[in-house]
């Protein structure tokens, strides 16, 4: 069978690198697939070929280099204490996620989803849940604000939200909580892994999550996946310390988690909850069970009551979330939208391709997970995996795909997937043995690392720094700031082009940009219209029924106003809304990301230029 086995290998290898040769490598051959976010993909034929003569080269070579120099490298991996390690970790991938959010994403949103948790979370910290409806609520919302008797806020859950307000007010910006959940998630992965089993492993495990740039984009993100995902692990790391140490805080506290996850993201934590906590409950046989479940929802209450009362605030029902009541029909199944199982599966066969490629910048990050299978299994195992099958499973039924990043609806499975990467990796060895190859030891599966990452450094890291550094989710970043900044004279009024009510392209920027309390502001120019030029401004905050000093910090932060140009009658009603402003227009410039604001002739057409801010003036 060995001599089968090398004459394939030595065949495969020869026809992998004539492929390679012929498609002209080093050029760029990695695709953008984006279809909603972007992402790279390597052809199908690469991702073989470069596969095959990899491993083919490092069985070669791992039995070239010397036994001494494996030892070298397991003294160095295994020389800092546990404590030390841990913090190390910690500190490279959240130093890492900042570098991503400030060099490459320039501390701006790339999502919707980003935008809308930004305005959340500065409601947060001026202690409002909700917002009153503002006039006109069409022009001035994004995708994600609802308006629900009155109140105008985001349906998006709470806790991210909470977070980034907490982030903006001790650290003075939301962009550096994300990096620091970043670190935390490799460093509780570290945790369980030791758990789970030898300290080799479990930091092999850390080293290849702190290291996945699909990791290390999404903590540079505002997404509420890396809160999400620690929630998660979290959870799994109380229950294994209280297999260690029984107790019923740390089942308490795997409920806290899994509450905290609820709060986050509901479906990822419904999908992953089930395997968590059936794993929890059930691990000590049925006469236990229903003790074990008493503590989980115990521990998980006091957060489910906080979010059903924060439901009861929002929409008036404690059961109806603000997702569902911004789209009752919106539920994680087919038929909505019209998804079908086709493209559920054409999905999920996109999103593993994707994340094939973005999980550690390998030709195939996902190679050595069947080899988990082969024995001998600890329990980590088959939890890592319940959970990886169990997202996939549960977004096979679910409408929307993205691939911001990655394949983001599967970023709480990417410490698991290290967790199963690292035993796979210690079971190479085992597998070249079962066909028949000489054993080398581990020194197979260091010069397999040290070669696919070798690729990723070559051939993904130019693309991905293009592709992501210039790209802003499709959000145009606008110097909205800047234009309130430099404008002089009269408060202006500034309609920004739109095709429809809910695009969102061209009008993140200014959304943020304008004042929280847009129905204040509204009453505030209604009143001063009302009173005259010469009335004193104690009058005119107290008819907007404003006090003197919210009524001055209104006033100057809602100098310049944005709204969407929807047509000659929404003009109009908000321009009764806000009266005494100067209409203008917004355009873009066709190069550089600048603006100009020109005044709006009467019948809705561009004036002479009032102003012009350059792109970089944000």
């Amino acid at each position: 069978m060995r001599r089968w086995v090398i004459g394939g290998g030595v065949l495969a290898t020869g026809a992998a690198g004539a492929h390679l040769v012929a498609a002209g490598y080093p050029p760029d051959r990695l695709s953008n697939v984006g279809v909603v976010g972007e992402a790279l993909l390597l052809p199908a034929t690469d991702t073989v070929a470069w596969t095959v003569l990899l491993l083919s080269l490092s069985v070669v070579l791992g039995r070239l280099l010397p036994a001494a120099a494996v030892a070298r490298v397991r003294a160095v991996l295994l020389r800092p204490s546990p404590a030390i390690f841990s913090l190390l970790v910690f500190a490279w991938a959240a130093l890492a996620g900042s570098l991503v959010a400030h060099v490459l994403l320039g501390g701006l949103p790339s999502d919707v989803d980003d935008i809308v948790r930004l305005h959340q979370a500065r409601s947060f910290l001026e202690g409002r849940l909700y917002l009153e409806s503002p006039p006109e609520p069409d022009a001035f919302g994004v995708y994600g604000m609802l308006v629900r008797e009155g109140r105008w806020f985001s349906f998006y859950e709470p806790a991210p939200a909470l977070l980034y307000a907490l982030s903006w007010k001790t650290l003075g910006t939301p962009v550096a909580l994300n990096p620091l959940l970043g670190g935390a998630l490799v460093a509780v992965l570290y945790a369980l892994a030791r758990l789970a089993c030898g300290e080799a492993t479990a930091r092999v495990a850390a080293l290849l999550l702190c290291l996945s740039p699909f990791v290390l984009c999404m903590s540079g993100s505002l997404l509420s996946h890396p809160l999400a995902a620690l929630a998660l692990l979290a959870a799994c790391l109380f229950v294994s310390r209280e297999a260690r140490t029984p107790g019923p805080r740390w089942l308490a506290a795997a409920g806290a988690a899994l509450g905290a996850a609820a709060a986050t993201r509901p479906w990822t934590a419904v999908l992953v909850g089930v395997v968590v906590g059936s794993w929890a409950v059930l691990r000590e046989g049925l006469r236990a069970a229903p003790r074990r479940a008493l503590l989980l929802l115990l521990g998980a209450a006091p957060l489910m009551a906080l979010l059903l009362a924060y439901n009861g605030a929002l929409t008036g029902d404690p059961l109806l979330s603000p997702r569902h009541a911004f789209d009752p029909r919106e539920v994680p199944w087919f038929g909505y939208m019209g998804h079908t199982a086709a493209e559920g599966f054409a999905n999920t066969v996109r999103a593993g391709s994707v994340l094939n490629l973005h999980l550690f910048a390998w030709p195939s990050s996902l190679l050595l997970l069947p080899l988990v299978a082969l024995r001998p299994r600890v329990e980590l195992d088959l939890l890592a995996a319940a959970v990886v099958l169990a997202l996939v499973a549960g977004h096979l039924s679910y409408y929307w795909v993205d691939f911001r990043f990655g394949p983001r609806y599967w970023y709480e499975a990417t410490p698991f997937l290290a967790w199963l990467t690292a035993r796979g990796l210690g079971r190479l060895d085992r597998f070249l043995s079962w066909l028949t190859l000489p054993s080398s030891g581990p020194r197979t599966a260091l010069v397999a690392v040290a070669l696919f990452s070798a690729f990723g450094a070559l051939c993904y890291l130019g693309p991905i720094l293009r592709l992501y550094g210039h790209d802003y989710g499709g959000l145009a970043p606008l110097p909205a700031e800047a234009v309130r900044d430099e404008w002089q004279g009269r408060d202006a009024l500034i309609f920004v082009p739109q095709w429809t009510k809910r695009e969102n392209d061209g009008f993140s920027s200014p959304f943020l940009a304008n004042p929280l309390d847009l129905a204040g502001l509204s009453r505030l120019d209604r009143a001063a219209a009302f009173l005259g030029p010469g009335a004193g401004a104690a009058a005119v905050a107290a008819l907007a029924q404003l006090a003197p000093g919210e009524a001055s910090r209104l006033r100057q932060e809602g100098r310049v106003l944005f709204a969407r140009n929807l047509g000659p009658a929404s003009r109009a009603r908000i321009a009764a809304a806000f009266p005494g402003r100067r209409a203008c227009v917004l355009e873009r410039d066709a190069t550089g990301g600048g603006i100009t604001i020109r005044k709006l002739r009467a019948w809705g057409g561009a004036g002479r230029v009032l102003l012009r801010v350059p792109a970089d003036a944000r």
